[in-house]
């Protein structure tokens, strides 16, 4: 293939940039397709691992050949040695950039699609885990802030906004640690490499051995601790009889869909015939989760386990789209009342998510002392989290004035 040059000013109108041979060498790219679509942190079969060895031992024969042992420029004589470029201290570093990368988040958006990207920032990347961790880790897109508009006078008098000339807006990564735990002095701050939702030991070790490959101990996971007893007690599944993977496929399935009709809901003008049809699908869906919350019931899954957790907010959800708020508050006081037990094992971003749509639902009904008594709630829990400096703070901050003003 080619790729075009840089096009650069010339005497001639319209002339073609000139064009350059793609530098990429000329390699079995199938064999890349075939790493893409391969499960490379499992590698469970001996063809896997022979797709994944074969791969990485031709890319880092490539890189070494066509771009680290290159002349340096025409007049120097120092050519980069790129001996060091292995197999070996690839899977090192890429085993280093897995193991300490972080996700690039919008909290503010839905579950299940906040990650928008993912960064490596070397001054995080030491902590050790925990699954009641210590501290939350806050990694978000930002920007450098809207250009300076200053108010200027035109020549008939007339106050106007002139732009001043400046650098233009740089995009960033902002990421911060912050203690959610009290600590004493020499105690480690812990960050949670796994999502913490409401798992039990078995699940949580089950995860990191998988992910990160290593036995969890920490202060959750210790059975000689009272309080990580009392929290397994709180969230342990049956042994048998349970089927919690069918359970999470269904509310996933119930999740995507009721994201579905809020948008479409979100995007009617003035269609009563579609409204009702999609408010028709939404007691459906309804329906559907009260049936796992049965299935919950049934299957002795603790109340405060992820997936009865996850039972409440869906319907929660479902019921303030058909305008049932007042039993929408009744599910947002129910999840609230689950995850109160095991709050050492919860994302605190979560829960202070659901407080704002507990907040917005109370208002909806007309009860402003107590959504602003709740947006006050979720604010602090997001700022315990994030920090008052965070994006998503911010904003519960603006929509606590404009309800105060309403």
């Amino acid at each position: 293939g080619a790729v075009p040059a840089r096009e650069s000013v010339g005497d001639g109108a319209g002339a073609v940039p000139e064009r350059k041979e793609c530098p990429l060498p000329p390699v079995d790219w199938k064999l890349f397709s075939l790493l893409h679509t391969t499960d490379m942190t499992r590698k469970s079969s001996p063809a896997e691992t022979e797709i994944y060895e074969n791969a990485i031992t031709i890319l880092c024969e490539q890189i070494r050949e066509h771009f680290v042992d290159e002349e340096n420029g025409e007049s120097s004589s120092y050519r980069r040695d790129g001996s060091w470029l292995t197999k070996s201290s690839y899977d090192d570093v890429m085993g280093k950039v897995c193991g300490c990368g972080h996700a690039i988040t919008d909290v503010s958006m839905d579950l299940g699609v906040q990650v928008i990207g993912g960064c490596l920032a070397s001054e995080h990347s030491f902590y050790n885990h925990g699954c009641a961790p210590a501290g939350f880790f806050s990694c978000c897109w930002e920007r450098s802030g809207p250009p300076d508009v200053p108010m200027n006078k035109d020549d008939d008098g007339q106050l106007t906004k002139k732009r001043r000339m400046q650098k233009p807006h740089v995009p960033g990564v902002m990421t911060n640690v912050h203690c959610i735990s009290d600590l004493a002095a020499g105690d480690p701050i812990t960050l949670s490499y796994i999502a913490t939702s409401g798992l039990d030991r078995n699940e949580r070790r089950k995860q990191l051995k998988e992910g990160y490959y290593f036995d969890c101990v920490c202060r959750a996971c210790s059975l000689k601790n009272p309080v990580a007893l009392y929290w397994e007690t709180m969230v342990k599944v049956p042994e048998e009889g349970c089927d919690v993977d069918a359970l999470r496929s269904v509310q996933h399935t119930c999740y995507q869909a009721l994201l579905n009709i809020r948008t479409e809901l979100y995007n009617i003008f003035d269609d009563d015939e579609k409204e009702e049809e999609l408010l028709d699908d939404a007691e459906r869906y309804t329906y559907l989760i009260q049936m796992c919350q049965k299935g919950i019931q049934n299957q002795n899954i603790p109340p405060c386990h992820e997936v009865s957790i996850e039972a409440h907010r869906l319907l929660a959800l479902a019921l303030s789209l058909m305008g049932r708020y007042d039993e929408a508050i009744e599910e947002h006081l129910n999840f609230l009342k689950a995850v109160e037990p095991v709050n050492a094992l919860f994302d605190p971003v979560a829960k202070g998510t659901q407080l704002m749509h507990l907040a917005r639902d109370r208002i909806k009904m007309g009860d402003f002392v107590g959504g602003l008594r709740d947006l006050h709630y979720c604010r602090d829990t997001l700022n315990t989290a994030l920090g008052q400096f965070h994006l998503f703070v911010t904003s519960v901050d603006e929509e606590i004035q404009s309800t105060i003003v309403k």
